[in-house]
């Protein structure tokens, strides 16, 4: 469900980062954001929404340095408006996803183009910006190649949708177990963020709630899991949270598929 109109603000700011609401509606959370974090010499633009809007437009609105382009992960949600840039970064094992969720663009992988758009591998490490250093962490759970950005300036983590209020755990192929997913988690834990901006909330969340997260992970048990109704997604998904859904601030979990248990929890 597109929304074109709720769309190019952003719903934070400080320091130097802009938490940008991007055109589209998606159920659950509501509305798909991206991040600008503004240095003194170049910008960092992590994931661009469904491409329904002229985010990059909008940008150069808040910002007159260069941007690189970057995402979180790929997904349409997060990398739908690639086209809107030259060259876009994202990590190397969310590469062989770029054919199944564009299905109609052109993908050249010898020469690492989409549709005209160049891409780039990230690396983990640190990007200086200016006045200002950001640090790139691969986090495999919601897909193989899912990265978070840490802002060292604001100790601001960049999550994507590797951390949120539910985190899908079955968009993976092959699986990723449980434990790989937390061995992402603590590895945020070993910086010293203190709240992190998440891929589809308005405003920063906790450091606590990564250990929120992991307590959850810990406590599994598969005869706790509901049924998650999504007709698109068929009926083997279930949910595993506390808290009532979306809005309720103790609504915290993950979803599955019950048909990959045995991956999961190897």
């Amino acid at each position: 469900m597109k929304d074109v109109e709720q769309a190019l603000f952003y719903t934070y700011c400080r320091d130097g980062i802009y938490h940008i609401q991007c055109s589209g509606l998606v159920p659950g959370p509501g509305h798909v954001y991206a991040t600008l974090i503004v240095g003194k010499e170049r910008a960092l633009l992590i994931d661009n929404g469904y491409g329904d809007d002229k985010l990059a437009e909008y940008v150069g609105e808040l910002t007159e340095v260069p941007v690189i382009a970057m995402v979180s992960h790929a997904h349409p949600d997060h990398m739908g408006g690639y086209a809107q840039f030259e060259d876009l970064w994202l990590h190397e094992k969310d590469l062989c996803q770029c054919r199944e969720v564009f299905p109609d663009a052109t993908f050249n992988q010898e020469k690492l183009t989409l549709n005209g758009t160049r891409l780039h591998f990230l690396k983990e490490g640190e990007l200086d910006l200016g006045e200002r250093r950001v640090r790139i962490i691969s986090t495999p759970g919601h897909t193989a190649g899912s990265v978070c950005v840490y802002d060292e300036k604001t100790r601001m983590m960049i999550t994507g949708d590797t951390l949120s209020q539910r985190v899908f755990l079955f968009c993976a192929k092959p699986v990723i177990p449980f434990r790989i997913y937390k061995q992402s988690l603590l590895k945020l834990l070993d910086t010293d963020f203190q709240e992190f901006l998440a891929g589809h909330h308005p405003m920063p969340m906790p450091r606590s709630w990564t250990n929120k997260m992991i307590a959850m992970l810990e406590s599994f048990s598969p005869e706790k899991g509901r049924t998650y109704e999504r007709e698109e997604l068929g009926n083997s998904l279930m949910l595993y949270t506390t808290g009532r859904g979306f809005g309720d601030p103790e609504y915290c979990g993950f979803c599955y598929n019950c048909q990959e248990l045995k991956e999961l929890m190897a």
